[in-house]
C-alpha cells in the first residue's frame, strides 16, 4: 500500500533522531579518551562539550531556517562561498565521514551482539559480520518504507536506550567510589579542555537534524526545539553515565576493557546482569545511530546530486513517498561490499 506523501516527523521523532545520532557509539568509544585527558574531570569535559554543542546547535537551527534544504551543512557552504568546489569538497568529506561513522556503529553492534550471544573464535567472527550486515539491511528496509517508519522506529529505540542508560546512572551513583572522583582536576585544569575537545565528536550528530527540515512538521517551530532538546538530553546522559564510569573504574581499567568499559563499570553493582544490560543499551544505541545517520546522509546525497556534485542517479526518488532510494542503496552497499 503506497505511503501518504505528506507524512512528517513530529517534534518527538526529531528529538529522537538527534539523540539517536549522538548517543550512538560515542559514549562507548570516547570514554577512555576523555578519562585519559581529563581524569576525574571527565564528566565536566562531557558537560563542557555539551555547552559547545548547544551553542553550535543554535547556529545550525538558524541556518536551517534561513536555507531550508535537506543538504544541511553542504547547502550552508554553498551559500557561504562563491567557489562551488568548496561546498563540493565539504559535501564529499561529510559523506565519507558519515559512511565511516555508520561502519563504526555497525561494527560495535556486531561486537556487542556476538559477545551477548556467546560467540567466540571463528564462529564469533562470523556472527559479528552477520549481525553488522543484518542491522544495516534492517534499517535500509525501514528507511525505504517511509519517513514515518524511520521516525517511529527511532523514537521507540531511543526511548528504550535512554531508559536503560538512565537506570544504569541512577543505580550506579549509589556505588560511586569518591576516591575515583577527587581531586577533580587530578590531571590539571588543562585536561578538562583537552578532554572536551576530543569528545566533541560524540555530539556531532545534531548536525543531521537540519537534513530532515523538509520532512518535519512545522519546521519554523520544531527545528530549533529538536536540536536544543536533543543536545540537552544527550548532555545529561553523557555526564551521568561518565560520572558512574569514572566512579567505578580507573583509567587503566577503561583502557584494558576498551569498548566494553561501560559494561564492566556496571559489574560492581549489578554483576553479570549489568554487563548484559549495558550490552543491550549498546545494541539500541548503535542501532538508533545507524538509522538516524542513514536517514540524514541519504538526503545529503540526494541534494548533492541535485547540485551536480554527485551522479544524477543519486537524486532518484520513489514516486510513492519521495524516498531517495538510490542514495540509501549506495550507502548501505558501501558497508556490505
Amino acid at each position: 500500500m503506497p505511503q501518504i506523501q505528506n507524512e512528517k516527523l513530529t517534534v518527538k521523532e526529531i528529538i529522537a533522531m538527534g539523540v539517536g545520532a549522538m548517543v550512538g557509539g560515542g559514549i562507548f568509544s570516547v570514554l577512555g579518551l576523555a578519562m585519559a585527558q581529563a581524569g576525574h574531570a571527565a564528566p565536566l569535559a562531557f558537560a563542557l562539550g555539551g555547552v559547545i554543542a548547544l551553542l553550535t546547535g543554535v547556529s545550525y537551527a538558524h541556518l536551517g531556517l534561513d536555507f531550508p534544504s535537506d543538504g544541511g551543512s553542504f547547502t550552508y557552504l554553498e551559500h557561504a562561498f562563491r567557489n562551488r568546489n568548496i561546498a563540493g569538497i565539504g559535501g564529499w568529506l561529510l559523506l565519507v565521514g558519515y559512511v565511516g561513522t555508520m561502519a563504526l556503529y555497525a561494527y560495535t553492534f556486531g561486537s556487542y551482539g556476538s559477545a551477548l550471544l556467546g560467540g567466540h573464535g571463528t564462529a564469533g567472527n562470523a556472527m559479528h559480520h552477520l549481525l553488522q550486515s543484518l542491522v544495516m539491511l534492517a534499517f535500509l528496509g525501514i528507511n525505504l518504507y517511509g519517513v514515518k517508519a524511520s521516525g517511529t522506529s527511532e523514537l521507540l529505540i531511543v526511548t528504550i536506550k535512554v531508559l536503560i542508560l538512565g537506570l544504569f546512572a541512577v543505580i550506579g551513583l549509589y556505588f560511586v567510589n569518591t576516591d575515583h572522583l577527587l581531586p577533580v582536576f587530578d590531571l590539571g585544569a588543562s585536561g578538562l579542555f583537552m578532554g572536551a575537545a576530543l569528545i566533541f565528536v560524540a555530539y556531532e550528530g545534531f548536525e543531521l537534524i537540519p537534513n530532515s527540515v523538509n520532512e518535519m512538521e512545522q519546521p519554523t517551530r520544531n527545528l530549533k526545539r529538536g536540536i536544543l532538546w536533543s543536545v540537552g538530553i544527550t548532555t545529561a546522559i553523557y555526564v551521568l553515565v561518565s560520572l558512574v564510569a569514572v566512579g567505578n573504574l580507573t583509567a587503566e581499567e577503561v583502557h584494558k576493557y576498551g569498548e566494553y568499559a561501560l559494561a564492566e563499570a556496571a559489574r560492581p553493582f549489578l554483576g553479570h546482569a549489568g554487563f548484559v544490560l549495558i550490552g543491550v543499551a549498546a545494541l539500541f544505541s548503535t542501532a538508533s545511530a545507524i538509522n538516524a545517520t542513514l536517514f540524514g546522509t541519504a538526503r545529503l546525497g540526494l541534494v548533492m546530486a541535485t547540485e551536480k556534485e554527485l551522479p544524477k542517479v543519486f537524486g532518484f526518488r520513489r514516486k510513492q513517498n519521495n524516498i531517495p532510494w538510490v542514495s540509501l542503496l549506495a550507502i548501505v552497499n558501501a558497508h556490505l561490499f
